[in-house]
């Protein structure tokens, strides 16, 4: 493919996503192209225009932990039933699918990581 028509492709695919996207709810913020004699990839990043998605990582981390089903809120402590030692819970991360809640324990500030399952069971303190 030559670097006039990976141009024009580009182009176009940029003005068609954009309708899309304006149309849909949401804005085209980043887009890159890359050719080569035989394929072209096209990279787009789009962010959400709804004013009521989430303004804070904490509403994130909420809305994320309800939908995982976790019982417990950021900043609960809890006790672990393996090895009682209490831990707060700091975030969720939802691209750690095994792993989401993250807490910290409270004796000496070091981070781990726990499946919602392990928090739903663990006793809360206080």
């Amino acid at each position: 493919m030559d670097r006039a028509k990976a141009k024009m492709l580009n182009e176009s695919f940029r003005e068609m996503v954009a309708d899309w996207a304006t149309a849909n709810g949401v804005e085209l913020s980043k887009h890159s192209c890359r050719f080569t004699d035989t394929d072209i990839r096209m990279t787009l990043t789009l962010l959400d225009t709804d004013p009521t998605a989430c303004e804070s990582r904490e509403d994130r981390d909420h809305m994320t932990a309800d939908l995982l089903g976790l019982k417990k809120r950021i900043g609960d402590r809890f006790v672990s039933a393996r090895n009682d030692e209490t831990f707060v819970i700091t975030g969720v991360v939802a691209r750690r699918p095994k792993f989401p809640v993250s807490a910290t324990r409270v004796r000496d500030g070091k981070s781990f990581k726990f499946p919602v399952v392990t928090v739903n069971a663990a006793k809360s303190v206080d």
